[in-house]
Formats: C-alpha cells, structure tokens, sequence
C-alpha cells in the first residue's frame, strides 16, 4: 500500500524585507465635531410657512459665502440675480408644504437627500406654464421653516468643507408634479409640487433676503 503524506508550509517573510513593511498609521478625524442638543420649553412648531421662492441657477450671478466654514449658515448678504432676472414666488396650501432632508449613499460613500414639496391648490393654465418652465430647470429654492422662522435653501453647495465659498455646482431638480382635479364636490383639487438636491449637506440657512424685484 503507498501512502502519500501531506504536509502544510507556511511563508515567512524574510528578515530583511520585514523592516521594510509599511505599518498602519492610525486614522484621526480632521474636524472638531459638535454636540447635539436641544433646549426644553421653547417654541418647536412643525411644517413651512410663508411662500416657497424658486430661481434657476443660471439666473444667478453671485451667492453669499458662509459666515464660517464649520456651519452651513450664510452670512448676511443677499444673493445677487443677473440684469432682469428674480426669484419666482410659489403658494402652497398651508399645513402642505414639506421638507425632508436623509442619508443616502453607500458606507463610505454617504451623502443628504432634501426635498421640499407643497400642494398648489388649482389646476389649470397657470400651473402648467410654470411646470413646463421649471421642470427641466436647474434651480435655486428657498424656504422658511416654522420652527425658526428662518430662511433655508437648496441647490447650492459647499464643495470644500474647509472654505466658506457656496457653488452652483450642484442645483435643485423638479421632482415631481402630480394633480388632481378631485371627483365628489368636497374632494381637494390641485398639484403637489417638489424639488429635490442631493449633495454632501442638508439645506443651508440664508440670512440674506429674497431678491423677488428683477435688477
């Protein structure tokens, strides 16, 4: 009977290729991080109030920079609009209008969705000049929340976290447009309107105003 025996061999690097290894060096954080904590008893009011204002990015000729690079607030300067150009004034039924910032992405990867989104309570004309004229329309949307009362945006970016400089890099894109003429008599008739941005952040705080009369 023959009997093959195995055996198992096992590498070892050399003496002298082993000084030579790069070792690991371990990762530290660049950022000083912030807590995140809330104050009891004040005011936490839900929803959007007020108009919702939409401008193509190409509409726009300077944006404010932040008043610090480490928070995603502007300082208070006012966005400038290109000769004739404005911001557009949009009504949305109150109690309708939404924003809704998430994570996206994969591990390593992750970003923020925001969109905000508002029912127009008609249909007809009107509305669908301004869907036509919007929806394939990079832009610029500002918003004000009525927790704060203060103004946000979306469609501009920080492209480096270490700057205070905003881009028209990445805009806000319609998102959706769906109506309804309703069917009994006490049915809701209109369109839900929405935009969507997808960058590295969520809506930054402008404390600048609305330029809504053409230069």
């Amino acid at each position: 009977m023959l009997i093959v025996s195995a055996c198992l061999v096992f590498a070892t690097p050399a003496p002298a290729l082993v000084a030579f290894m790069p070792i690991a060096k371990p990762w530290t954080m660049s950022l000083a991080l912030n807590d995140l904590l809330f104050t009891q008893g004040k005011d936490n009011l839900a929803g959007l109030v007020g108009e919702v204002y939409a401008c193509p990015s190409e509409d726009i000729d300077t944006l404010p920079a932040l008043a610090a690079a480490t928070s995603l607030k502007t300082a208070a300067v006012d966005i400038v609009c290109k000769a004739g150009k404005k911001f557009n004034r949009i009504y949305f039924t109150d109690e309708t209008a939404i924003y809704t910032p998430k994570t996206i992405g994969e591990r390593d990867g992750k970003g923020r969705e925001s969109k905000v989104m508002g029912r127009y309570p008609a249909l007809g004309t009107a509305l669908a000049d301004f869907v036509r004229q919007y929806q394939n329309t990079p832009s610029v949307i500002i918003f004000r929340l009525a927790a704060t009362g203060k103004l946000y945006m979306i469609g501009v970016s920080q492209l480096d976290i270490a700057t205070t400089e905003l881009s028209l890099a990445i805009p806000a894109y319609f998102e959706e447009a769906e109506g309804s003429s309703g069917d009994k008599r006490e049915s809701q008739t209109g369109t839900t309107i929405g935009w969507r941005y997808a960058g590295s952040h969520d809506a930054v705080e402008y404390a600048g105003d609305v330029p809504l009369v053409a230069a």
